[in-house]
């Protein structure tokens, strides 16, 4: 009963930092994740069946390769997980898309999405940290969550109010 209620406490912490993205449809050139998959890969997770919601990314992220959404949504999975570094890989892969132009996201969207993913970042990296098995890792985790949250800060002051209110909640890293 216990990792029952840790699990569906990570889930609502994950659901709402990660609410923001979804639906996102940038992409009218390009193969782009069908939102039927996300609301399934978030439906599986809220049944607690990650295994299966990772199955189903892996395919959004196969389909779509290019759409940077498919890789924020398999990072959830991957938090969900606790495979914090391959959420952290997925992360960076979804900044490199959007960084190169690859996305094709529009010039004025780039900022708040790219402090939406800083977000998901520092967050990740804060519950990483809170989980760390010790001190060596805690404090690594920490340093990445203050280099993230430093660049989320400086690029958008409403995802950074956003994390600030995520952190300060009750159920931030649980």
């Amino acid at each position: 009963m216990h990792t029952s209620l840790l699990f569906r406490r990570s889930l609502v912490l994950i659901v709402i930092v990660f609410s923001g993205l979804a639906g996102c449809s940038f992409f009218p050139n390009s193969a782009r994740m069908d939102p039927a998959d996300e609301n399934r890969v978030m439906g599986l997770l809220n049944d607690q069946k990650p295994d299966e919601a990772l199955a189903v990314a892996n395919k959004t992220v196969a389909g779509a390769p290019e759409d940077f959404q498919t890789y924020r949504t398999r990072s959830t999975v991957y938090l969900a997980l606790r495979r914090y570094d391959e959420a952290q890989i997925d992360n960076v892969k979804a900044l490199q898309l959007i960084e190169t132009g690859k996305s094709e996201l529009p010039k004025e969207k780039q900022p708040a999405t790219l402090a939406q993913i800083h977000e998901s970042m520092a967050l990740t990296a804060l519950i990483a940290a809170r989980r760390a098995p010790d001190e060596v890792r805690y404090e690594r985790w920490i340093k990445v969550f203050q280099e993230q949250a430093d660049r989320v800060k400086k690029l958008d002051p409403a995802t950074w109010t956003h994390m600030r209110d995520v952190v300060e909640s009750p159920d931030a890293g649980q």
